[in-house]
Parts: structure tokens; C-alpha cells; sequence
């Protein structure tokens, strides 16, 4: 973010440290956990402002090949690729710190927050894997790219990764598939009407 002051000196510090660490057999690099953490921002939620933010929507062609070949193999014609769409959607911002967004997830009526992404090695539990985003950037999009920069630091991905319900997504799922990991993650269900405040796992 704006607000903090010689990120790449500290980054590059992580780093250094992490390298120490793996080299002195504290890093196994065996299994993986990730998870986020809301940091709630310093700023007043009833101060709020809405910003209009312009999204193409279009089919990826890979996902596309992928259904083709299901439909031809169930003897049905293939999908013809889409018109990209447009659309327009509102998202909640402060006047104070433009940088968070509104986030649900701890408190009902809402709070502006940033999610901190971390991946720990989990021998000795240090975190190797740091990101902090504004709180409308879920984790599942944000860990491919935590797992590239770790085997481009460490020279290879870990065998298993654990996740929570939270970063149950397909595309999530499919990108830690392509890079060989053994992923543990629960899928959370809806809750029933009959029972509001029950999770289900």
C-alpha cells in the first residue's frame, strides 16, 4: 500500500531471512497452510463513498475447449465463444483510506479492512508468504501467485498444501492441480433454513 514506506527493503529483508532459515534445515518445505486475516483499517465506515468499477466478462478459451470436448463426446454441437460482456458494478470505498474496502466477513454491518495472505511452512510454522490486500481480493485468487513467487524463491513447490473452506474455487483448485500439489480443502455448505447459525463442513 501508499502508506508503507520502503516495501521492497523489506521484502527483499524477508527473503534473505527465509533463504537463512532453509539453509539451516528450519524449512522443510514439505507441506504448506494458507490462510487470510482481516486487518481492519483506521478508517470510519459511516464515511463511505461508492465507485463504479467497468469489468469485461468473457469465456476463457480453455475452459471452453473443455466443455466442447464433453458436449462432443455426449453428441452435442460445440459452444461458439461469446461476446465479451461489459458491465459496471459498485464497490464501497473511504474518503480516508482509499485503499481498503468494505468487508463482512467478521463484522455484519461491515468494516473497511485489508486481507493479509499468508503461507506458512508448517515443520516449524514460520511464514514464508506474506500479501496484503484490500478486503474485495479473496485469497483463491491471490494464492497461485504466492506459490509462483515460493518456487521461484525456493526452487520448487511443496508436495502438500492445506487450505480452509475459503479457498474452495475451481480455478484456485485447477491452477494448485497444474503445479503438482496434494491439496486439502474443505468444501463448506450453505446453511439450511431450518438451522440459520449452523455450519455445515
Amino acid at each position: 500500500m501508499e502508506r508503507l514506506q520502503g516495501a521492497s527493503f523489506w521484502r527483499a529483508f524477508h527473503r534473505t531471512q527465509l533463504l537463512t532459515l532453509q539453509a539451516e534445515g528450519f524449512i522443510a518445505n514439505e507441506t504448506w497452510a494458507g490462510d487470510e486475516t482481516e486487518l481492519k483499517a483506521n478508517a470510519n465506515k459511516r464515511l463511505r463513498q461508492k465507485l463504479l468499477i467497468r469489468k469485461t466478462r468473457q469465456v476463457k478459451s480453455e475452459n471452453l475447449e473443455i466443455i466442447n470436448a464433453f458436449r462432443t463426446r455426449q453428441g452435442k454441437k460445440a459452444l461458439k465463444p461469446p461476446e465479451p460482456k461489459i458491465e459496471y458494478a459498485s464497490t464501497n470505498f473511504s474518503p480516508i483510506d482509499a485503499d481498503a474496502r468494505l468487508s463482512v466477513k467478521h463484522v455484519e454491518r461491515g468494516q473497511f479492512a485489508y486481507f493479509e495472505h499468508r503461507i506458512v511452512d508448517t515443520l516449524h510454522s514460520f511464514i514464508i508468504a506474506t500479501d496484503v490486500t484490500a478486503a474485495n481480493v479473496p485469497g483463491h485468487k491471490n494464492l497461485p501467485k504466492q506459490v509462483d513467487q515460493l518456487k521461484e524463491l525456493f526452487g520448487g513447490y511443496a508436495k502438500e498444501i492445506t487450505l480452509d473452506a475459503g479457498y474452495y474455487n475451481a480455478a484456485c483448485a485447477k491452477a494448485l492441480f497444474e503445479r503438482n500439489f496434494f491439496v486439502s480443502m474443505p468444501y463448506k455448505r450453505s446453511r439450511s433454513k431450518e438451522h440459520p447459525q449452523c455450519k455445515k463442513v
